[in-house]
C-alpha cells in the first residue's frame, strides 16, 4: 500500500482512450494537412525519456502524443482554465496540470513518478504559447532530467503559426515534426550553489537544439530584438513612461496571446486593450479591465513574471496600478487621454517591422 501511494500517478494510463484518440489524430493530421515527420526513432524504445518541443499553438501538442510509438504524458498548463473545444480534447486525454509561475512540487512529483516507471514525458520547455522571441527556457525539463536522470529528445515544430484555423478552413496546411539526437540526462550537481545556473545552462541547451531543428523559415520568423515604447497625452506626472514597467505595459498591449488568455480563459473585460485603432474607448472601462487583472494577479502573483521574468513582471504590476490611479483621477477631472504604444521588432531573417496602438480614453 505504501509503495502505491508514493506514485502519485500511473504510466500508462487511459491506455484505451488515448489509442483511440491517438488513431484518430494520425487520421484526420494525414487528411487535413500534409505532414512531414522525421526522426521518430530517435526516441528510446525502452526507458525513461522526455520529449521537448517548442510551442506555439495547440497541434503541436497532438502531433506530439499521436505519432511517437510509445505514449507521451504531458506536463501542460494548469493556471488558465482551457477553451471549450480544446478543454474536451485535453479532458478526454488527461494530463499532468502545472501551476506555472508558482513552485508545483505536486506537478514536479508526478512527472518523476511516470519517469520513474520508465514512462514518457512531454514538456514545452518555453512554458507557453508566447510571441515568438529568442526566450530562455524554464528549467523545469532540467529538473526533470536530472532528479531522473531521463535524456532529453529535442522536437522541431515547424508551420504551426496558424496551424488549427489553417485545418478547420481545409488548406492542408504543411507540418513538419523533426526529432533530433537525445540529449544525455543532466548530472546532479556537485556544487550545491552552482545547481540552478547549470540547471538554466542544460535547459538553455535544450532550447537550442530544439529550434537548431526548425525549418530555415520557421528560424526566419523568430523575433531576435524587440523595442517597445509607452506615450500619454496629456503627460499623467506621476507615470515614469520610461520604466521597465511601462515598457513591458506597451508589450503586453500587442500581445494578444496574453489578452486573449485573460479574455477567453479567464473571462475578463479586457477587451477594451486590445488594438487601438484611434477608436474612442470609456476610460472607465480601462480602468475596470486593469483592476480586473490585479484582481487576478492576487491570486496567481506568477502569472507576469513566469511570462516576463521576475523584473518585468514585478514592474509591469506596479505600473498597471499606477496607471489605473491615474485614469481614475483623470475621469474624475474630466479630461481625456490619449495612450500610444509602439512596437519595433528585428527578425532573424532580417526583417524590421514597427507597429504603434493608440487608444483615445474618454471621461464618463
Amino acid at each position: 500500500m505504501a509503495a502505491e501511494e508514493a506514485k502519485s500517478i500511473p504510466y500508462p494510463r487511459r491506455v484505451f482512450a488515448r489509442a483511440l484518440l491517438r488513431g484518430l489524430s494520425r487520421l484526420i493530421i494525414r487528411l487535413l494537412s500534409r505532414t512531414e515527420i522525421h526522426g521518430l526513432e530517435e526516441i528510446p524504445a525502452e526507458g525513461p525519456v522526455i520529449l521537448a518541443a517548442n510551442h506555439v499553438g495547440t497541434v503541436e501538442a497532438v502531433l506530439m502524443a499521436a505519432f511517437p510509438r510509445r505514449q507521451v504524458e504531458f506536463l501542460g498548463a494548469g493556471d488558465l482554465p482551457f477553451e471549450s473545444g480544446v478543454n474536451s480534447i485535453t479532458e478526454a486525454y488527461g494530463f499532468i496540470p502545472v501551476n506555472r509561475g508558482n513552485i508545483d512540487r505536486k506537478a514536479l512529483k508526478a512527472g518523476l513518478d511516470v519517469l520513474a516507471q520508465d514512462g514518457v514525458i512531454g514538456i514545452f520547455p518555453e512554458g507557453g504559447t508566447w510571441e515568438k522571441t529568442e526566450t530562455h527556457a524554464h528549467i523545469g525539463v532540467a529538473m526533470l532530467s536530472q532528479r531522473s536522470g531521463a535524456p532529453v529528445v529535442p522536437i522541431g515544430f515547424s508551420g504551426m503559426q496558424g496551424a488549427l484555423s489553417n485545418v478547420l478552413r481545409l488548406k492542408r496546411p504543411r507540418f513538419v515534426m523533426k526529432l533530433g539526437k537525445p540529449i544525455p540526462a543532466l548530472e546532479p550537481s556537485a556544487n550545491l550553489s552552482g545547481a540552478r545556473s547549470e540547471m538554466q545552462a542544460y535547459a538553455n541547451l535544450t532550447l537550442e537544439r530544439i529550434q537548431s531543428l526548425l525549418t530555415p523559415e520557421e528560424r526566419g520568423t523568430r523575433i531576435t530584438s524587440s523595442n517597445y515604447s509607452l506615450s500619454l497625452q496629456p503627460e499623467l506626472v506621476v507615470l515614469d513612461l520610461t520604466s521597465l514597467g511601462a515598457q513591458t505595459f506597451a508589450r503586453m498591449l500587442f500581445s494578444d496571446v496574453i489578452l486573449e488568455s485573460f479574455k477567453l480563459n479567464l473571462s475578463m473585460p479586457v477587451g477594451v486593450l486590445y488594438q487601438g485603432t484611434e477608436k474612442k474607448r470609456s476610460m472607465s472601462a480601462v480602468v475596470k479591465a486593469l483592476d480586473s487583472i490585479e484582481a487576478y494577479l492576487v491570486r496567481n502573483q506568477g502569472f507576469f513574471t513566469y511570462r516576463y521574468g521576475w523584473d518585468a513582471g514585478q514592474a509591469l504590476r506596479a505600473f498597471m496600478l499606477e496607471l489605473a490611479n491615474a485614469l481614475r483621477e483623470a475621469n474624475t477631472a474630466a479630461e481625456a487621454v490619449e495612450l500610444r504604444a509602439g512596437s519595433r521588432q528585428g527578425y532573424q531573417d532580417g526583417r524590421v517591422l514597427e507597429d504603434q496602438r493608440h487608444f483615445i480614453l474618454l471621461p464618463d
